[in-house]
C-alpha cells in the first residue's frame, strides 16, 4: 500500500536487512540517496548494529555484518519538501561482495487529491 504524506511532514523510513547467506566475514553496505522532494533530518539515521554514516548526505550509508539469526534495523527522517501533488520513489541499494546487488524502493504520495466520479446507474427496458 502506498503511503501519502503532505508538505512540512516528517516521515520516518525504516529498512530490515536480514542475512543474505553471504559468508559471515563480508560486510554487507547499503546505501540510500534521499529523493528530490524530501530533505534528510540530520542526525537521525541510526541502526541496531553496524556504522551509520551521513556525511554525504543526501546519502544516506550503513555497513556491517550480518550474522545468521540477526536482523539490522536502519531508522531515518524526513521533511517532505514537495509542495505540489506528486509520487516520491525511494530506493535504497544492498550490496554485498561476490552477490549481485538488491534493490528495494518504496513510494510516498504527497499532497494526493481524491477524485469522486459520479456513478450512473441505467436500467434497458
Amino acid at each position: 500500500m502506498m503511503q501519502t504524506a503532505t508538505h512540512g511532514q516528517l516521515v520516518t523510513y525504516l529498512v530490515t536487512i536480514q542475512d543474505l547467506a553471504a559468508p559471515l566475514n563480508a560486510t554487507v553496505n547499503l546505501s540510500d540517496e534521499v529523493p528530490w522532494g524530501l530533505s534528510y533530518v540530520s542526525h537521525t539515521l541510526t541502526a541496531t548494529t553496524g556504522t551509520v554514516t551521513d556525511t554525504a548526505s543526501p546519502v544516506l550509508r550503513w555497513s556491517g555484518v550480518l550474522s545468521p539469526a540477526s536482523a539490522v534495523t536502519v531508522t531515518y527522517v524526513v521533511t517532505v519538501t514537495e509542495t505540489g501533488s506528486r509520487v516520491i520513489s525511494n530506493t535504497a541499494l544492498i550490496e554485498v561482495p561476490g552477490y549481485q546487488t538488491f534493490t528495494r524502493t518504496t513510494t510516498l504520495l504527497v499532497d494526493g487529491r481524491s477524485i469522486y466520479l459520479p456513478l450512473v446507474l441505467r436500467t434497458d427496458s
